[in-house]
């Protein structure tokens, strides 16, 4: 301890460092308020970093940060114990000093160095001030894009209503056309029947035939009104209740109801085992009739009826579960294909062929209800197939055979 007190502060012979600048008081002082100046400057700034790590609370800065407060400080120390050594020889606790400041000044520049790749990831005050505006503009973007969005969809919410006011006032017009227009025909209908009855035997064959005329105008006209209720029926769906709809059974009980017409063209009718599908069973019984009427209808006068009903699941970028109904009929051109799904469009005259025109129509509306659509494979005189296409999410295809 006597030796290590002696290196610290004997004099060992040496003078004070003032002895060096002849105790000259101008350079003196200008030495002594040099150091003081600078060791009150290393003081205050591992303050104000002390400071800044108990504000930051950064634990990546701790280690650096406190490094640099102790370099600092001991550089601070240096310069006060230059000041001592002015008047006292103690150059062994000066040296003393000096050595652990430079220890810990390898130690900082080290982990300063180590610490340099996170540091220049620091984004500069420009950066940050551009990346806030980035950000201002994005939240402003963002903010017109959300008024946008809501204004569409009071826009949509606005064509909703009136759609389903349109809607509305449509049944309301079938309904009264039922009545109105169907009552009129009724009470022709009976009249000209009356009319046969009593004059029956006294009519000349041309106007038996003006009569058959005029009879068969009125069953137009009422097939006609109760086509524009079933069209009106599938357009307003919002009291139906979507079920699960078994599809063979659906075609099947179909089959059954047109019995009669299927002998009379002696036809056969294949169904084969089909997925269930998440649908309106009363539209979905609509679409299986029509389809299967307007193949019995619309068959060829040279060979029997043949149809054929299956569904299978189509991989596509929208999986799809279609229904195909074939038939071995007279076909249609295919320069047709899209006008045979318009309302009111017919291919053939009234006296070759009954209907409306609604039927396909019709059909193209229950699929798009649906979610789905419906094409047509033909050729003339080759028959025709009929695909009604429904999105993959509404079968069960568990159920598939």
């Amino acid at each position: 301890m006597e030796q290590i007190s002696n290196f610290l502060f004997s004099d060992g012979g040496y003078s004070p460092h003032g002895y060096c600048i002849a105790w000259n008081a101008p350079v003196l002082y200008t030495h002594i308020i040099a150091d003081l100046l600078i060791a009150l400057s290393y003081f205050a700034i591992p303050a104000v970093m002390l400071v800044f790590l108990r504000q930051r609370r950064d634990p990546r800065l701790h280690l650096p940060a406190m490094l640099f407060v102790v370099f600092i400080t001991a550089c601070g120390v240096s310069h006060l114990m230059s000041i001592v050594t002015m008047y006292l020889p103690y150059y062994g606790l000066q040296g003393m000093l000096k050595l652990f400041t430079g220890v810990v000044s390898l130690i900082t520049a080290i982990a300063l160095w180590k610490m340099l790749p996170d540091a220049l990831k620091i984004p500069s005050p420009d950066m940050l001030m551009k990346a806030l505006d980035d950000k201002d503009r994005e939240i402003r973007d963002r903010t017109a894009a959300q008024l946008r969005l809501e204004d569409s969809q009071r826009q949509l919410d606005q064509k909703i209503a009136e759609l389903q006011a349109s809607n509305e006032e449509l049944r309301e017009f079938a309904y009264a056309a039922s009545h109105d227009l169907k009552a009129p025909a009724n009470t022709l209908s009976l009249w000209l029947q009356d009319f046969e009855q009593e004059s029956g035997d006294s009519l000349s064959a041309e106007q038996r035939e003006d009569l058959e005329h005029a009879k068969g105008i009125l069953k137009r006209m009422r097939s006609l009104v109760d086509d524009i209720l079933s069209y009106a029926r599938v357009v307003n769906t919002e009291d139906a209740v979507i079920e699960e709809v078994d599809v063979t059974e659906i075609f099947t009980t179909a089959a059954k109801t047109l019995r009669p017409d299927i002998e009379q063209a002696r036809g056969k009718i294949v169904i084969a085992d089909m997925p269930s599908v998440e649908g309106y069973p009363a539209l979905m019984s609509m679409l299986a009739h029509n389809l299967l009427s307007n193949a019995i209808k619309f068959r060829s006068p040279d060979r029997p009826l043949k149809v054929e009903v299956a569904a299978w699941h189509e991989a596509s970028a929208e999986p799809q579960m279609v229904i195909s109904v074939k038939d071995n009929g007279i076909g249609i051109n295919a320069a047709y294909h899209r006008r045979i799904f318009k309302l009111f469009k017919k291919l053939h005259r009234p006296e070759d062929y009954e209907g409306t025109g609604l039927g396909l129509a019709l059909c193209r509306r229950l699929a798009v209800t649906h979610g789905g659509s419906i094409d047509v494979i033909s050729e003339e005189g080759h028959g025709a197939e009929f695909r009604v296409s429904f999105p993959m999410e509404l079968a069960h295809v568990a159920k598939a055979a």
